[in-house]
């Protein structure tokens, strides 16, 4: 079957094993399909074994990620027939293997011993952890006898140890629990203790995982999987019925994102960076982080000094970001993921943004650099006058690969008509500090050319770093590894 499927569609993966008695032991595939949703998507992965088809005694195995309008994705299946260390190992160079050695940020699995140490084999510079609804599920079983009366109490003060975001209180309300309840002997409590790094949010903050530990996704990845489940029949079918319900559900996908095109997005804080985010990132992302925005007024920051501030959440990063007259959010916090861009244009996407974020901060250094001396100035507008001359020699890309790319903040941030340099200044909002550079800037007369320059209709952006003391060559966010990475956060 699969065979004949990779005879009608050459970009079909699959891959299979034979024990010794030659009876198929292991299978794994991915569709095209799900290979380009996985380029786009593949930073976080849920990987459930929880489901077993009885109709051919073997294990089955889902890959599922969440697109960028929050839509469960499907990566890939394998079906084992024996549930070890091997069997696991398998399946995950399989994986590898079809998504060309492209491992996922992180990765969510059940508690399977076995499955933990095959990530930790195959996949070491993976983030595993559990996904916390199969935690909870074994509790009823595990503590409803053993708590009696208490069951609900006690649960209620897991799931508040759980949402914590401090790693010392954690430790202490953990004790706390332990001594409350008499549950110093319980093996079950101590597992999870020895585990916690791999269930506790308090140890996963800093992980992405697109928000798919939240109970709501749980939901919505269980459908994904009993929709596959209902397709099992004979083996020779199960590819190409879970290739029908895919298919079925790309496009039931397509239409509600047709549907969602044109959202009525509802302002709710006035702020500017709440602007720029709707214009920005699909209504999925947008709704997400505008919550995060109205809880930013609760969260306090500390100034160290004039450039740099400390924040313990997203929610005190939107507020320093507000208090300071930023009135967009720098690209490196916007994700490509979750910008409103269809999946067949993030590669070409993640490619450009690295170009576009050097040429921001040389942007920036360049304007920092020039307002200094009357001279530098001078120098500065010839040579622009220069650049821009030639790079209007160039012809205009007719596939929009180029609108693609930058379909980021800088497509809320083009200028409008001005009449004067004071709406420059005031449009350049990146940092105080730059805004100053641009009124100083301004108080020159325009020189011949570069008025020109900005009273056409240019796209602009902030810099994408913000901070002082270094220029393009030593800036430590474009000095990384990662600089031409995926660049996934939290919203």
């Amino acid at each position: 079957m699969c065979k004949e499927k990779k005879d009608k569609d050459p970009n079909f993966k699959y891959n299979f094993k034979i024990d010794a008695n030659n009876r198929l032991e292991h299978i794994a595939w991915s569709y095209a399909s799900s290979m380009r949703s996985y380029e786009a998507f593949g930073d976080t992965v849920v990987f459930d074994t929880t489901q077993r088809l009885d109709a051919y005694d073997m294990l089955l195995g889902i890959w599922i990620g969440v697109d960028n309008h929050g839509t469960n994705c499907f990566f890939g299946c394998v079906l084992l027939r024996d549930e070890n260390m091997q069997s696991f190992s398998w399946a995950l160079k399989m994986f590898l293997e079809f998504m060309n050695g492209k491992a996922p940020g992180t990765i969510l699995t059940d508690q399977n011993l076995w499955l933990k140490e095959a990530l930790a084999t195959e996949m070491p510079r993976t983030k595993h952890a559990f996904a916390f609804w199969h935690v909870i599920s074994k509790f009823p079983d595990w503590f409803s006898v053993v708590l009696g009366s208490q069951y609900d109490n006690w649960k209620s003060e897991f799931h508040r140890l759980y949402n914590l975001h401090s790693i010392e209180e954690f430790e202490v309300g953990w004790r706390d629990m332990v001594d409350a309840y008499g549950l110093h002997g319980n093996n079950h409590v101590v597992s999870l203790y020895a585990l916690r790094t791999y269930w506790a949010l308090p140890f996963l903050r800093c992980y992405f995982f697109a928000g798919m530990t939240s109970s709501f996704q749980s939901e919505s990845i269980n459908s994904c999987i009993q929709r596959f489940l209902s397709a099992q029949s004979v083996l020779d079918d199960f590819v190409e019925q879970v290739a029908t319900v895919l298919d079925a559900k790309d496009q039931a996908g397509t239409k509600h994102k047709m549907q969602r095109k044109i959202p009525e997005v509802s302002l709710k804080t006035g702020s500017p960076i709440e602007s720029n985010a709707a214009a920005v990132l699909t209504p999925y992302a947008f709704c997400k982080l505008q919550e995060e925005l109205i809880m930013a007024p609760q969260y306090a920051s500390l100034m160290v000094d004039e450039n740099y501030f400390i924040a313990s959440s997203a929610d005190t990063v939107l507020r320093v970001l507000s208090n300071n007259n930023c009135f967009h959010i720098p690209d490196q916090y916007l994700p490509m993921r979750w910008r409103d861009v269809p999946a067949s244009s993030m590669k070409h996407a993640h490619a450009t943004s690295g170009k576009i974020q050097l040429l921001q901060s040389m942007i920036s250094t360049l304007i920092t650099e020039s307002i200094e001396t009357e001279d530098r100035i001078d120098v500065a507008c010839d040579h622009i006058a220069l650049v821009l001359a030639r790079i209007k020699a160039f012809p205009i890309a007719s596939d929009g690969a180029n609108d693609i790319a930058y379909n980021s903040p800088s497509d809320s941030l083009m200028l409008p008509e001005v009449e004067d340099s004071d709406s420059i200044a005031q449009s350049f909002s990146g940092n105080p500090h730059e805004s100053l550079a641009f009124a100083k800037l301004k108080e020159r007369p325009w020189r011949d050319g570069l008025g020109d320059i900005y009273r056409k209709r240019r796209r602009f952006s902030v810099p994408c770093c913000g901070q002082y003391g270094h220029d393009a060559s030593d800036c430590p966010l474009l000095g990384g590894d990662d600089f031409n990475g995926d660049g996934s956060g939290f919203l």
